[in-house]
């Protein structure tokens, strides 16, 4: 199994896209709801410079999956979105969620 991150940040996307997938606290209940039937499990982060998504998976994804992934979850259009999009796994998650959480 692997621990997955996707998603967009203020490095990667500039605000007009990252508000494409940003998810307020009146979403959040759905959200979750559509991650827990896409992935089972997980965590959604959303903040006004991110949203990622945080899974476990049995391999890593590709750009392509992940950006489905983060529509699917999100209820979104993600058109567009795959240049923006951080795909990391396992330590670099990990790692990621760490300096996020603790920033």
């Amino acid at each position: 199994m692997h621990i997955i991150m996707v998603g967009v940040d203020h490095r990667s996307a500039p605000v007009a896209v990252r508000e494409k997938v940003a998810v307020g606290t009146a979403q959040l209940p759905e959200a979750l709801s559509r991650l827990r039937g896409v992935v089972g499990c997980g965590v959604l982060l959303s903040t006004c410079n991110r949203t990622e998504i945080y899974t476990v998976a049995e391999r890593p994804l590709s750009p392509g999956y992940g950006c489905g992934l983060l529509g699917a979850c999100t209820g979104r259009d993600t058109a567009g979105l795959e240049g923006h999009l951080q795909v990391m796994a396992d330590g670099q998650a990990v790692g990621h969620l760490f300096r996020v959480a603790g920033g």
